[in-house]
Formats: C-alpha cells, sequence, structure tokens
C-alpha cells in the first residue's frame, strides 16, 4: 500500500451559516428565555444564598459563615500561613483544615468556626439589631 493511499481525504468545512450552535450557547440561551419569563412571577431575594434556594434561616448561617470564612482566609493571607500551618494551628487534620479552606463550610458549625478564628489570634464580636418587620 503507498502512502498516498493511505491517507485520508481532508473533510470538506461547511460554510458558517449552514453551523449548527454549540450546546453551551444554546443552553445559555434557553436559560436566558426561561429567566425573564420567570423574573416578573418571583420576589427578588435578599442574598444569593435564598437565590440558591435555601430557606431564610439556613440563609442567614451560611451569609455568617461566609463572612467568618472570608475572615479567616484573610488572616491565612496576611500571615502567608501554608494549609499545614492552618491545621497545626487549629489543632485538625490537614485534611479537615483543607475543606474548610475550601468552602466546604456545612462541616462546621458557627462555634466551631468562632474557635477556629479565635485560634487564629482574631477577636470575634457579635452584634445584634432588630430587623424592621418581624
Amino acid at each position: 500500500m503507498s502512502s498516498i493511499a493511505s491517507r485520508k481525504k481532508p473533510r470538506k468545512l461547511r460554510d458558517s451559516m449552514s453551523r449548527k450552535q454549540p450546546a453551551v450557547i444554546r443552553a445559555s440561551k434557553k436559560a436566558s428565555q426561561m429567566q425573564r419569563k420567570t423574573k416578573a412571577h418571583k420576589p427578588e431575594a435578599k442574598n444569593v444564598f435564598e437565590q440558591l434556594g435555601f430557606s431564610p434561616e439556613e440563609s442567614r448561617v451560611a451569609t455568617i459563615k461566609a463572612d467568618m470564612l472570608a475572615n479567616i482566609l484573610k488572616i491565612v493571607g496576611k500571615h502567608e500561613y501554608s494549609q499545614a500551618d492552618v491545621a497545626r494551628i487549629w489543632g485538625k487534620p490537614h485534611a479537615r483544615a483543607n475543606e474548610i479552606l475550601r468552602g466546604k463550610l456545612h462541616l462546621v458549625s458557627v462555634e466551631t468556626m468562632i474557635d477556629l478564628l479565635d485560634r487564629l489570634g482574631a477577636d470575634v464580636k457579635v452584634s445584634i439589631r432588630m430587623r424592621d418587620a418581624i
């Protein structure tokens, strides 16, 4: 068999007008169309966790944990701690420290996050204020 006969012929390119749109573009267009339809009927959520479908109670706890994690990450960045350093300071296994630093907040309670901040040298202050409507 000669080398010329074994070569495949190049495919002919279709013109750009006849190509189908990629699935990602079709899906995003469909999502935006659905969003336009449902936006008028859905009341605006107060924060991102409520928009994701969390109940108001779960949303408040998730917001508190996210704020605490942001402060933990600021402290870790400021002191240039490695994950191993953080695990040692917290007295936790390296894998657990890694999960917390990566944002897996469902693994820890608010009380545990307060303890972790305390071990990093932060003073935690809880403030309470009344909402407008009960």
